[in-house]
């Protein structure tokens, strides 16, 4: 019985391990590589987007795996 509250130790231990080197790689990425445009805070979510061109607004939005690079010509 103890082997297996040792094992769920070392599992929860090597998730959070995981988790908090995920978390300190997010950081770096996002300080070294500024996407263009701005950030906008809606409802404590953070909105990237950028404005382009002239006429009416436009919204855009890009789907799973794209950026917004896929919309420049």
């Amino acid at each position: 019985m103890v082997v297996i509250y040792i094992i769920v130790a070392l599992i929860f231990c090597l998730l959070l391990a995981s988790w908090l080197f995920t978390q300190h790689i997010d950081k770096k990425i996002e300080k070294n590589f500024r996407p263009p445009g701005q950030f906008l805070n809606v409802q404590h979510e953070k909105i990237h987007y950028t404005k382009q061109g002239q006429g009416p607004t436009l919204i855009l939005i890009h789907g799973l795996a794209g950026n917004a690079l896929n919309f420049t010509a």
